[in-house]
């Protein structure tokens, strides 16, 4: 009986000794659990690694951005935007404008960045109301950095910014005190483009109180050329009053003739900059432009 038990013992230890092996030598197999935030496959600081990428890129007298927005679960349609983006060499940078992922996981977090990995042009990520599900909020911004931050391209000021209003209880959503500092701290940059995922016309999702002090901000800053938006799940181009375009488009889905994202050109003519827009459509696995809209400021 004890050379049995003994036996037992050993294949035990051997079975552990596998299990623990493999499990070592390639954790990202193993889920310790859905709501880990980070393991040693997380990419780190995507918007700071991609503003590098930026400012080593030359300037002329156009900026071409390609902006997207709620890509979350469309992995195919993904693959497809990169690839069309990618045999697009005029385009400068890419904007997602939120809902990165569905449920906040990191899995997911980390599907959409392997696909985004392929792309040859540098991409920004903004945080929406479906990233900051569950810990979606830490995941968020070990992957791709501050929910709020800024940068500066070719004279252009980008303020990227968090408007998920409905996720918080404990502070109020934007962050107003750091927008107008950030609005006010542009005397360098010739115009300011705004991103943000829930727009102020999304009264349930965006703070109400905040809705007069926001459109103020943009609407009487003279240098604001664009406000840009996702969430709404519908293509719409604004002119503000005061002169801001706004744009939201829909998200980045399997629906035949939808607008899935939008190319748009910032062109400098003179002292002056014209905005041209096009609707990049996908209809079944081919992508199109339609629609063409001219903006000058």
């Amino acid at each position: 009986m004890p050379s049995n038990l003994n036996r037992l013992t050993a294949i035990l230890k051997g079975l552990w000794l596998v299990f623990t092996t493999l499990t070592m030598s390639g954790c990202d197999h193993f889920e310790f659990s859905p709501n880990q935030t980070i393991d040693k496959h997380t990419p780190r600081n995507l918007n700071a690694a991609n503003l590098q990428k930026l400012n080593q890129n030359p300037v002329d007298d156009t900026l071409t951005i390609a902006f997207v927005g709620d890509s979350r679960r469309w992995y195919s349609e993904q693959e497809r935007f990169v690839a069309k983006v990618n045999a697009m060499p005029e385009i400068d940078l890419v904007l997602l404008t939120g809902d990165i992922s569905d449920f906040g996981l990191l899995k997911e977090f980390k599907w959409v960045s392997q696909r985004l990995a392929k792309l040859n042009k540098p991409y920004f990520g903004v945080i929406g109301n479906h990233d900051l599900v569950a810990n979606g909020e830490a995941i968020y911004t070990s992957i791709f950095g501050p929910t709020d931050y800024s940068f500066v391209y070719d004279s252009i000021k980008f303020i990227a910014h968090n408007t998920n209003s409905l996720e918080y209880s404990d502070r109020k959503v934007p962050n107003m005190n750091w927008l107008s500092s950030e609005m006010s701290e542009s005397s360098t940059v010739n115009y300011i483009i705004t991103i943000s995922h829930v727009p102020t016309f999304s009264p349930l999702e965006f703070n109400q109180e905040l809705v007069e002090s926001y459109t103020t901000l943009l609407q009487h800053n003279p240098k604001v050329l664009l406000s840009l938006h996702g969430h709404v799940h519908q293509h719409m181009d604004n002119l503000l009053q005061l002169g801001v375009f706004l744009l939201q488009l829909t998200q980045l889905s399997q629906c035949g003739n939808a607008h899935a994202a939008v190319l748009f050109a910032v062109r400098r003519r003179g002292s002056r900059w014209w905005l041209f827009s096009s609707s990049m459509r996908v209809t079944g696995k081919q992508w199109m432009f339609a629609v063409n809209t001219a903006f000058q400021r």
